[in-house]
């Protein structure tokens, strides 16, 4: 994860990006199996950390844009995490950097590996809707800057079918 991380930094600072957005997605898995739902990780707060600010109003956006998308998949919850691809992005994060990672759904829960079985005939629906998020946050950072505008040389984020 950490070299994830590292690697978004410097292409974001070849490219002279005004900032760089990092979302990390991921399937879930719990020792209970009643643990459901999507989940939204933040990195814990650093005090006056513009990247902790940032990166929760990103957590914000996506949360509320793919909550709804993956029915009948709840939003479970917004947390902070000491999580290796925040801590390590954050560690040489500036600006309007801001990262989260995105928890799909419990495997271990029968009814969201059901939701997460299904998800594969239609990747595009979340991924757009992560996209939405992004996009959100984007418009307030930079407004009237869009997604199409900026270089991204990982790969283009999917708008979806039709």
């Amino acid at each position: 994860m950490a070299v994830r991380a590292k690697h978004a930094i410097n292409l974001e600072r070849e490219l002279a990006a005004p900032y760089t957005v990092l979302v990390s997605i991921h399937v879930n898995a719990a020792s209970s199996r009643s643990a459901s739902g999507l989940e939204v990780y933040t990195p814990r707060r650093a005090d006056g950390s513009q990247f902790f600010t940032n990166s929760s109003r990103l957590g914000q956006l996506i949360g509320s844009t793919t909550s709804n998308s993956i029915a009948p998949v709840d939003f479970r919850r917004m947390t902070t995490g000491n999580l290796g691809v925040l801590r390590n992005f954050g560690d040489q994060a500036y600006g309007n950097d801001a990262a989260v990672l995105v928890e799909l759904g419990f495997l271990t829960n029968p009814d969201d590996r059901v939701d997460l079985e299904n998800m594969r005939d239609r990747p595009f629906r979340i991924a757009a809707d992560i996209r939405r998020g992004i996009e959100a946050y984007i418009e307030e950072k930079s407004p009237g800057l869009t997604l199409t505008q900026t270089a991204s040389p990982m790969g283009t984020i999917p708008e979806g079918p039709g």
